[in-house]
């Protein structure tokens, strides 16, 4: 066996599994030290979840609103839209669905 060869296998046989093992130790440590950085800051299911919902609710207020005063707008006009005998037997949801262009089903 040559010089050359035995250099080589010594590099393949004992160099290249500690540099592998040098590179996992080093990743799991990298790892480990932004998982600790990080612990305090990650939020719960049921936080974001009500975070969410919190949004949700914050962003629809304006849109409820609108829609109330829509909703208050058409009721005036709810008695002049029927005759008589039409305005005891129709509800001011039904009204609604037909100032929305739907049909009860």
């Amino acid at each position: 066996m040559s010089e050359e060869e035995l250099v080589f296998l010594i590099a393949v046989t004992v160099v290249m599994p500690i540099l592998a093992l040098f590179i996992i130790l080093n990743y799991q440590k990298a790892r480990l030290k932004i998982k600790r950085e990080h612990a305090g800051q990650s939020l719960t299911t049921s936080e974001l979840n009500t975070l969410i919902e919190e949004s949700v609710e914050a962003a629809t207020v304006p849109l409820n609103d609108r829609v109330a005063r829509l909703e208050k707008l058409l009721q005036p006009h709810e008695p002049a839209m029927l005759d008589e005998a039409e305005r005891d037997e129709v509800t001011s949801e039904d009204v609604r669905f037909k100032a929305l262009g739907r049909t009860r089903s």
